[in-house]
């Protein structure tokens, strides 16, 4: 990261991680979390705190097990295009089609911000302000989720009352969604099951009786798209 960081010309301070193996399950920590998902949330916990802690107004926060777009550097250098004092801006993708409502926000690189309004997993890299760090510390004074589920579910299920957004294109990705990492330095702990299905083999009946759901789900959601005067869209988060 220390190489990678330097080439992109971005400047870092390496906060360390809490390592989920190591640490006795805390009690305010539900029992479906495993160990490293614990220890994943209280890493960026950490940052969240720190950012309160010292005041400082914006942050932009990296795991280590990524790839970055040289256009992310230019993209610091000119906060101006930062949606006001209390936002989170997510600048990875996992390459799925999210759900997504146009702005006027217009951003360096000939990358564009848009409203996040569905599921978009993963916290590789995101820009927050003091007041969602504050906002994101009373939310999780118990943990529930992942935090990746915490920060970006759907937004009618996300507790937190921040504005969130998506850079499309995105200038970060990690590792782990676009390549087999197992057995080098950036193996995770991590499951990846909610991030990345695995394929199921099922039978002829329950085959059936999925395609039955998916028509069923299709219809709904044509009917509410129908009445749904609204600018959002589902589109595809590349990466560049």
């Amino acid at each position: 990261m220390d190489e990678l960081l330097n080439r992109r010309g971005v400047p870092y301070i390496r906060v360390s991680a809490v390592d989920g193996t190591v640490i006795d399950r805390p009690a305010y920590a539900s029992s479906s979390l495993t160990m490293p998902e614990i220890g994943c949330f209280l890493s960026h916990r950490s940052i969240w705190e720190l950012m309160v802690s010292e005041d400082i107004p914006v942050a932009l926060v990296l795991e280590d097990d990524i790839e970055i777009s040289p256009g992310l550097a230019q993209l610091i250098d000119n906060p101006q295009w930062l949606p006001g004092d209390d936002f989170i801006v997510k600048l990875d993708t996992t390459g799925t089609r999210v759900a997504l409502t146009e702005t006027k926000i217009t951003v360096p690189t000939q990358r564009r911000l848009l409203e996040l309004n569905g599921q978009h997993l993963c916290t590789s890299g995101y820009i927050l302000s003091r007041s969602a760090a504050s906002k994101l510390l009373e939310l999780s004074t118990t943990l529930h989720d992942p935090v990746d589920v915490f920060l970006f579910e759907d937004r009618q299920k996300r507790r937190n009352e921040s504005p969130v957004f998506q850079m499309v294109p995105a200038p970060i990705r990690q590792k782990m969604i676009v390549e087999d990492v197992a057995g080098t330095v950036f193996e995770t702990t991590i499951p990846k099951d909610h991030i990345v299905q695995p394929v199921r083999r099922i039978g002829l009946p329950a085959k059936a009786w999925r395609e039955l759901k998916r028509a069923v789900r299709k219809t709904t959601r044509s009917v509410a798209v129908s009445l749904q005067l609204t600018s959002e869209r589902h589109m595809k988060a590349e990466y560049r």
